[in-house]
């Protein structure tokens, strides 16, 4: 697994969000996406989350590296090599076809390849386009309320917190996450690959990246920043725990939908 070696502060707090971290991957939600119907209801609202983590991407990269016109050398290179292959796996993948692509356009690619709905998402990225607030854009798409909360926690965190409490919600809500998440869908998973292909690849694509390569890199990055200071350390454990018990209600609500389906 490890090319980076796993830092002291992921394992502290790794031990501490463990009973939150077990509750979430025993969710209902894995095993209940059981047919490409469900797939579809599930991925309408996934999408949102495959978006949104790409704001705590942009925040590391605007805090870790220089966007200026007038660049300056990073003050932390080993940091600035962790944000800018976070974003250029996430920016400009291979998709399954060798093409470059982005994540989220893999995602919508999947989406149409299963016959998911796009348009309330696209909706959302047209508001978002001519209002620039994502909270009056996901009004005007009419997302659900519950789903609202989520992706409005993701933005306010990449908006407001401290650098260690974004990459604390960056790898406990995510990166460390998603891998255990997509293998858990797999173990119940009895849609046939040949009618997803494309979303195979994506939960295969990331299993790989993020457990191999870009969870330890967040692993080793975090405890660069946290260092020693148990006042980083505590603003990690809270930022984690926000993300992990976010993504609880919003497999809560997906449940919901795909139960229905």
């Amino acid at each position: 697994m490890n090319d980076v070696a796993v830092s002291n502060a992921y394992n502290q707090l790794q031990r501490e969000l463990e009973p939150l971290r077990a509750e979430l991957l025993a969710h209902r939600i894995y095993r209940d996406v059981d047919s490409v119907a469900r797939l579809r209801v599930f991925m309408q609202v996934h999408v949102f989350a495959v978006w949104d983590f790409m704001c705590l991407a942009k925040r590391l990269q605007r805090d870790l590296t220089c966007t200026d016109v007038v660049w300056r050398p990073p003050a932390r290179p080993s940091l600035a090599r962790f944000a800018n292959e976070i974003i250029l796996a996430e920016e400009s993948d291979h998709d399954l076809d060798g093409a470059p692509s982005s994540h989220l356009e893999m995602y919508l690619a999947a989406m149409d390849e299963v016959g998911a709905s796009t348009a309330q998402f696209r909706r959302f990225l047209a508001a978002l386009a001519e209002r620039g607030n994502v909270a009056d854009a996901l009004l005007v798409a009419e997302v659900p309320s519950w789903l609202q909360s989520f992706v409005g926690r993701t933005v306010d965190c990449a908006r407001s917190d401290d650098l260690v409490a974004v990459m604390a919600a960056f790898l406990f809500g995510r990166e460390d996450l998603i891998p255990a998440m997509f293998e858990r869908l797999g173990q119940f998973w009895r849609v046939p690959s040949t009618a997803a292909p494309h979303f195979v690849y994506y939960l295969e694509r990331h299993i790989e990246l993020d457990g191999d390569h870009h969870g330890p890199m967040a692993a080793a990055a975090l405890d660069d920043l946290a260092g020693q200071s148990p006042a980083a350390l505590r603003d990690a454990a809270r930022a984690a725990r926000r993300a992990l018990s976010s993504r609880l209600e919003l497999w809560d609500g997906a449940l919901a939908l795909v139960a229905a389906a």
